[in-house]
């Protein structure tokens, strides 16, 4: 968002992040970047790209684990680690809502509790999420083939600038990555891409 939407102009990175790291005890995933792009084929059927969220489900799942080990934050407030699942759209955020009943064991829709307490999940659009932040935020696109609503580059920015530590995008890179609007495209290109492997391995875990 700094270099692309706001042309180098705000967005300016702290120069605590990894101070701020060690303090609340952070040292999940093996990513290359603060963002990261998991590459999902993936296919769309009745609003709802189920690929997408079987990887969610296991890298969620992944995190609860991590969370287990790890304890606590150690900060002030909150006292708990935070994850926002977004999507852009309703029928992906229900059905990844639908994923977070099972795998958290919470019967709510929105807001799921996991790990013992130690993770507060949030499930909605990216929309609705406007104005708040978490710890992890995984962005799933939905649309494999197509654009769709997903030009706005406002919503993008929205997107992708909610995660305090690790944002990881779930889609089809390789389609985002030649769609013809400038901002999808730098996203896909100028994201790091989780490895095939441990993309592989989630999509083992979900199954």
């Amino acid at each position: 968002s700094r270099e692309v939407i706001y042309s180098g102009g705000a967005l300016k990175d702290a120069n605590t992040i990894e101070q701020r790291d060690t303090t609340i005890g952070w040292d999940f995933g093996e990513f290359r970047s603060r963002r990261a792009w998991a590459h999902v084929v993936g296919r769309e059927t009745g609003g709802e790209n189920p690929d997408e969220v079987a990887v969610v489900a296991a890298l969620v799942a992944e995190f609860v684990q991590w969370a287990q080990q790890a304890g606590p934050p150690r900060r002030g407030s909150p006292r708990v680690w935070e994850v926002a699942c977004l999507s852009f759209y309703v029928k992906q955020e229900r059905a990844l809502s639908r994923m977070l009943q099972q795998v958290t064991g919470d019967d709510r829709t929105t807001r799921f509790s996991a790990g013992g307490g130690l993770v507060e999940i949030v499930c909605g659009t990216v929309d609705r999420f406007q104005g708040r932040e978490a710890d992890l935020v995984v962005l799933s696109m939905r649309n494999a083939h197509r654009v769709g609503f997903l030009d706005s580059p406002n919503r993008l920015n929205v997107a992708v600038t909610r995660a305090r530590q690790q944002l990881v995008v779930v889609g089809n890179a390789d389609y985002f990555g030649k769609c013809g609007i400038n901002e999808l495209q730098e996203l896909s290109q100028r994201s790091p891409r989780v490895g095939d492997g441990v993309v592989r391995k989630w999509k083992r875990g979900a199954r």
